[in-house]
């Protein structure tokens, strides 16, 4: 029997979960991005979205503002690159994604390879990579450096390319943006939880700006792009194992459970795992951290529901999605006690 439990990473393995977390990150907000064009219209949805974009840059860059403040770093140009905290910078300027160059004065960022901005590309929505990295960088630079920065983004058909320059700033673009993030597995972990916390709060500050902007028919499209990006990795993990012949039941889902950064969450040793049951308690759930610090636990167990109702119905419709216990409900724990009543009993020898 296999639950999900933490893993160990080193350096590569944080690499990959970066990659796939990024992925993940890009699906999440092309869906509810698409959901609420749907549901009021492009010229009125896109102003929303890039204000909550600007919101979720804020909360990035006060938070590496607070890490850099208490490691009394000044905050220059520089150390906001260099302390990103998300694996998509990083990746760019240590894994060959894309190249920065500059100095204290200003920056150019080159995205090419990032895999947000090779999702929307493929999905013919390099629109969405443009607004989303304009909106989050803004928003970032403005509470690390105030309101001394000039941001601006600029889709070359290629790559993204933002620039960010200080009043007045003559930058040296000879100058070689690095970073060494993954040459270490402790720091490649820490880059690895800040991208999963991201992720968590990208979610509930779109929500929370689509409700303020257009109430129920916010809500609305919330809810449907949250369903639509959990069916769509249900359905994707399901397709995967009929290619690989395996009968879609609840053991093979949570023995190949895809959600990325499993180093991160915390699961109670024990619990019970067949083709009809999942029962397991998580005791640490990075997301359930990030809503509480953002006073959305309201907002965080929508997500709860819509998306994993929508992901295991979608990888097998029988599954019933039950938590006698779960964070986003005030609890301790997340207690699942999932079941799928009518798959095949496991074979004993």
């Amino acid at each position: 029997m296999a639950l999900i439990a933490q893993r160990e990473p080193d350096a590569d393995t944080s690499v990959r979960a970066i990659e796939h977390l990024l992925e993940i990150e890009a699906h999440q907000f092309h869906h509810i991005a698409t959901a609420f064009e749907q549901e009021v219209g492009v010229a009125d949805a896109h102003p929303v979205l890039a204000s909550a974009l600007r919101e979720y840059g804020a909360w990035r860059g006060q938070r590496i503002a607070t890490r850099h403040d208490r490691a009394d770093l000044p905050r220059t140009l520089v150390n906001l690159v260099a302390g990103w905290g998300s694996g998509d910078l990083h990746g760019a300027l240590e894994l060959g994604w894309g190249r920065g160059r500059g100095d204290d004065t200003g920056v150019e960022i080159t995205l090419a390879g990032t895999p947000d901005v090779l999702h929307l590309a493929d999905a013919a929505r390099r629109d969405l990579a443009l607004l989303w990295w304009d909106n989050v960088v803004r928003g970032a630079t403005e509470a690390y450096l105030g309101d001394a920065a000039r941001v601006a983004a600029t889709d070359t058909g290629e790559a993204i390319v933002v620039t960010i320059r200080l009043d007045d700033g003559r930058p040296d673009t000879s100058a070689t943006l690095t970073s060494h993030v993954f040459t270490d597995a402790g720091t490649a972990q820490r880059v690895v939880r800040q991208t999963v916390d991201n992720r968590a709060a990208q979610v509930v500050l779109l929500g929370r700006a689509l409700i303020a902007a257009f109430d129920a028919s916010g809500e609305h499209a919330l809810r449907v792009g949250i369903q639509r990006f959990g069916a769509e990795r249900g359905e994707r993990l399901r397709q995967r194992h009929r290619a690989q012949g395996l009968e879609p039941h609840l053991k093979h889902m949570i023995d190949d459970f895809d959600y990325g950064g499993e180093s991160v969450w915390l699961f109670r040793p024990g619990g019970e795992l067949t083709p009809q049951r999942w029962y397991q308690d998580c005791t640490f759930c990075p997301f359930a951290v990030v809503w509480r610090e953002l006073d959305a636990l309201d907002l965080g167990y929508l997500y709860d529901l819509e998306f994993h109702v929508a992901q295991f119905k979608a990888y097998h419709p029988g599954i019933r999605v039950r938590w006698d216990r779960l964070q986003t409900r005030g609890d301790a724990v997340c207690e699942f006690r999932f079941d799928l009543p009518d798959a095949p009993k496991e074979r004993t020898a």
